[in-house]
């Protein structure tokens, strides 16, 4: 999922925990979590910041998977046939 993709579902999810608890429909308490594989180039500080910036509580958990995807995965084949 892009950043842009992650930033349009937390934005949509929100307004609907908005809408939610406005009704009084729903007690929701909306908390994104994501993980920062570890991968280069990867713009780890875009999301947080975001995330902050739109109010929403969040988890960042950083776990270093891209090496382990390196090392199992042939060159030229798709990081998802891992999993």
């Amino acid at each position: 999922m892009t950043q842009c993709q992650k930033k349009t579902v937390i934005s949509r999810t929100q307004l609907w925990q908005q809408t939610l608890k406005w009704r009084g429909l729903l007690p929701v308490e909306l908390i994104a979590c994501n993980l920062d594989q570890g991968q280069p180039g990867f713009p780890a500080t875009v999301l947080p910041k975001f995330l902050t910036k739109m109010g929403v509580k969040h988890g960042i958990e950083y776990q270093d998977t891209y090496s382990i995807v390196m090392d199992k995965i042939p060159a030229g084949r798709t990081f998802c046939s891992l999993c």
